[in-house]
């Protein structure tokens, strides 16, 4: 028998089956204990040569487009938002886009609930830090939708911004009673 750190292990054959219980136990504890354990890295969505950017030339509208089709889930929650590679991304609910002569760019996210003949559709999720990446945004509007969570820092970076509206009626009812 043969004493390894103050561990006794019958013979050598058998050390790599204790490295493997050690990694395994050390790997559990981390879960356990609730440290983060490194994963596999998100897969890159790409607007380039899709139906939502028509103009592959249009390198800050395809930035935008993948800014906002990173973030979709993170703000939608449960509730939906038809922003796909698949449809124009003028078409896409809420995103007005403008163009100049040397490029286009998101300038308004209108995602304001509003109750009309349209089924609602509230946005359950949280504000995402990534919207600060929208470098060209004049307007943002997130009113009386449910998010939780904080107002991300990030928005900070949005040097272009003009209006932001993020109004909140608790416990507000389509037909305005409380």
């Amino acid at each position: 028998m043969k004493s390894y750190n103050n561990i006794e292990i019958e013979n050598r054959e058998s050390l790599p089956l204790f490295s493997f219980l050690v990694l395994w136990l050390v790997l559990a504890l981390l879960l356990v204990v609730g440290m983060p354990v490194p994963v596999a890295a998100q897969t890159t969505i790409s607007c380039a040569n899709t139906a939502a950017i028509p103009n592959p030339e249009s390198a800050t509208l395809i930035a935008d487009c993948e800014t906002l089709l990173g973030l979709k889930d993170t703000l939608r929650g449960s509730a939906s938002l038809n922003w796909s590679t698949s449809r124009l991304i003028s078409q896409w609910e809420g995103v007005t886009v403008s163009s100049s002569v040397s490029s286009s760019h998101v300038t308004m996210l209108n995602l304001q609930v509003r109750y009309d003949s349209r089924p609602i559709r509230q946005l359950t999720g949280s504000i995402p830090p990534a919207l600060g990446n929208l470098s060209q945004l004049e307007r943002l509007d997130l009113s009386f939708n449910q998010l939780t969570g904080t107002i991300p820092a990030e928005l900070g970076n949005l040097s272009r911004l003009e209006s932001l509206s993020l109004l909140c009626i608790p416990r507000w009812q389509p037909d305005g009673h409380r």
